[in-house]
């Protein structure tokens, strides 16, 4: 030690330095990170036990998810839960939210300012669906799951009927039915090409009218340049062409009509999932998410799967999505670690966990064109579905609903003529804009 110089005593203490730093940093940044994120708490309606098998798999990877927890509610109550508990400032770190949930609830969150992700960045990360998600002011939701509407058909009826395939647009589906109906001899339906036509009894059937509503052109809700919402549905801009939205109530409703030759469900059949589930019905048109659930329910049925039929004059694929997105309530006690976990998340290497779990398509575009050619033929229908979803700015999901409800089941009951049911369906509309006086 005599021997050395201040030169070298220097350079000792400097890596000295250098060493005990690194270790501070690593202490500080490496050891810690579910301490800096700290608990975060996540409410939703999606299945506790598929949500915990994808938080303890990203945890072996990143302690920020070792404080995770998940908390599943009942799709029933969840609206009016989340919205008490922001009220009453007992609002988890983050909340899934429905696509159909964004207007009632964007003046209940907190929005990711475009400072922080742009809107540019937001749409090459996600499909074009998450759009619903990209509000005026900022980000609403980052995009977790998507679930697309798709045709679920009986090859075995098919092919009974003397048809080799599944209809490919709209009319394939309208002439098929009455080659795949079997009537009694009082015009009661024993075998249905399709259960779709009434309300109540056909699953979904709100979804479908909106996918078909959006094919044929009218968009249901409008949102300007300024966020403002109005509804346009049942517009017609031009008189030369059938009102869009009386073509697509015709077309549906007359499958539920015994004087046209599409004739092929009615209100007293059962459930339509149930129906197609036991071998009785050609077509249903369900969710990605019901593969398993029709496939464990009768696994002798022979199930194909394909997407959404599209009019013949179609030149953009359009199907319904229902998207979930990870949104921050306002209130929420530890904000700042909920937008750490939904951003992780989110990314790229935790969607790609999510759908292996849970067999949905990828909602980011990344993951979808990495998993693209190693996707078998039902993966790769629901990840071209995925890519086609659309979704529209419902204002109340309930009130909607009736809407709808009482829309198709004026026509097949004889109530309202076609126009008639529209217009009514148009004032109802209008009339939930007028009193929610919702925040743009």
């Amino acid at each position: 030690m005599k021997d050395w110089n201040w030169f070298q005593l220097g350079v000792v203490a400097f890596f000295l330095f250098l060493l005990m730093a690194g270790i501070a940093v690593f202490a500080t940044y490496g050891g810690k990170s579910s301490q800096e994120v700290g608990p975060v708490s996540i409410w939703g309606t999606f299945d506790r036990s598929a949500m915990e098998t994808v938080i303890v798999e990203l945890a072996g990877t990143d302690d920020a998810f070792q404080n995770v927890s998940y908390v599943q509610k009942s799709p029933d109550t969840y609206r009016q839960e989340l919205t008490e508990a922001i009220a009453r400032g007992a609002a988890p770190d983050i909340a899934m939210l429905d696509d159909s949930d964004v207007v009632s609830f964007v003046a209940k969150i907190d929005q990711i300012p475009y400072s922080t992700m742009s809107q540019r960045a937001f749409n090459d990360a996600f499909i074009d669906e998450a759009g619903i998600f990209a509000g005026t002011q900022g980000i609403i939701g980052l995009p977790l799951f998507i679930d697309p509407l798709v045709m679920y058909w009986n090859r075995d009826l098919f092919a009974g009927a003397g048809l080799a395939t599944y209809p490919k647009t709209w009319t394939e589906l309208q002439s098929i039915a009455p080659r795949m109906t079997s009537l009694d001899g009082t015009s009661n339906v024993k075998r249905s090409a399709v259960a779709i036509g009434t309300y109540s009894n056909v699953r979904h059937s709100k979804e479908i009218l909106s996918a078909l509503l959006m094919q044929a052109g009218d968009q249901i809700v409008l949102r300007g340049d300024d966020g403002t919402l109005s509804s346009v549905f049942g517009a017609n801009n031009t008189q030369s062409v059938e009102n869009p939205a009386e073509a697509v109530l015709r077309f549906y409703t007359n499958f539920a009509n015994p004087s046209q030759t599409a004739y092929s469900w009615n209100r007293a059949l059962p459930d339509s999932f149930t129906a197609f589930s036991s071998g009785d019905v050609g077509v249903y048109f369900g969710f990605a998410s019901e593969y398993r659930p029709i496939t464990t329910r009768n696994p002798n049925l022979a199930v194909g799967v394909a997407t959404l039929p599209q009019t013949a004059a179609s030149r953009s694929p359009l199907t319904y999505g229902k998207m979930t997105a990870l949104v921050i309530p306002r209130g929420a006690r530890n904000s700042a670690g909920g937008m750490a976990v939904a951003q992780k998340l989110t990314n790229t290497d935790a969607v790609t966990i999510i759908t292996a779990k849970t067999g949905l398509p990828p909602v980011r575009r990344d993951v979808l064109s990495a998993n693209s050619a190693a996707a078998d033929s039902v993966g790769s229908v629901f990840a071209q579905s995925a890519l086609i979803s659309r979704s529209w700015y419902d204002p109340s999901p309930q009130q909607t609903s009736d809407i709808f409800r009482n829309m198709v089941e004026s026509v097949i009951s004889g109530r309202e003529q076609l126009s008639s049911a529209i217009r009514s369906a148009q004032l109802s509309l209008n009339d939930i804009f007028d009193k929610l006086h919702l925040p743009q």
